[in-house]
């Protein structure tokens, strides 16, 4: 099993524009559907506003605009921060902002679900996209982070299926068997002094997030419980790394080992190996 673990087959590596290209065209259409929705509330209403006062309808209208305008320049810094590959001076926030206002929009709106049904795009590739994104918006952010303020969390599924020995406690219970990649992440972590983690479920990552109190997060799961982990952990940064799972899901799971390397050393340093960290879908490094 050991060696299975590295030599199982892996999807083939979609284009990485695209990737990212994908959840901003969700994102722009929907944004435009509430716009025009909106807009259309506030002009049917106008009446009525004005009869209640006649000045009602143009504080309504101001925060409408002010609303989407802030929701536009967010649009325009992630776009930016894409085209030119760098971090744009205090956008952070406010492009966070808007991925944490039209993430759960974007991803279930009825838009983009006709729009998944039409062009036969699943709901993964959405959250991968989004994950894409999100990932790259973080590689351009400089961190200089101390090791005790970064954890890594893991899914139980990382562990081989037959092992017996609890590491949901303490990862360094691990015999170390070479059987699956928790003896591998233990030789990566320990070196810098990065706490790593097994979070059974949403419940203990959001526990153990409480209880270390870390400036940053590198997660290991599979597409719907990183996007879920991503909002909830908002406003802290949260690097994805989509697991592999050549033998179903929840079972004897990988992940690329080069790239958790390098999100440890982007973190600590605020430099990365590009060539790693811009392999999301590669097998295990």
């Amino acid at each position: 099993m050991g060696s299975s673990v590295t030599n199982a087959a892996t999807p083939q590596k979609p284009d990485k524009e695209i990737q990212k290209r994908t959840f901003l065209i969700f994102l722009v259409a929907n944004w435009i559907l509430f716009l025009i929705t909106t807009f259309f509330l506030w002009y049917i209403s106008y009446p009525g506003l004005y009869a209640i006062q006649h000045w009602l309808p143009m504080i309504v209208g101001a925060a409408f605009i002010l609303f989407h305008g802030i929701v536009m320049a967010g649009f325009g810094l992630i776009v930016l921060t894409i085209i030119s590959k760098r971090e744009i001076l205090f956008s952070q926030r406010l492009r966070n902002l808007v991925l944490k206002i039209y993430l759960p929009l974007t991803i279930s709106a009825p838009l983009t679900i006709l729009a998944r049904r039409l062009f036969n795009i699943s709901k993964e590739d959405v959250q991968r996209s989004f994950i894409e994104v999100n990932n790259y918006l973080i590689q351009v952010k400089r961190f200089g982070l101390s090791a005790d303020k970064i954890l890594l969390l893991l899914p139980q599924c990382l562990q081989h299926s037959d092992c017996k020995v609890r590491i949901a406690k303490n990862i360094l219970n691990c015999k170390q068997c070479g059987n699956c990649q928790i003896e591998e992440i233990i030789r990566i972590c320990k070196p810098f002094g990065v706490n790593a983690c097994v979070a059974t479920g949403g419940t203990l990552a959001r526990k153990l997030i409480a209880e270390r109190k870390p400036k940053a997060i590198i997660a290991v799961a599979c597409e719907r419980e990183l996007v879920d982990g991503i909002s909830d952990c908002y406003p802290l940064p949260v690097y994805a790394i989509l697991n592999q799972r050549p033998y179903g899901p929840c079972a004897d799971t990988s992940a690329t080992m080069g790239r958790l390397r390098s999100a440890i050393v982007h973190f600590l340093s605020g430099k990365e190996s590009k060539q790693e960290l811009e392999q999301p879908w590669a097998g295990t490094a």
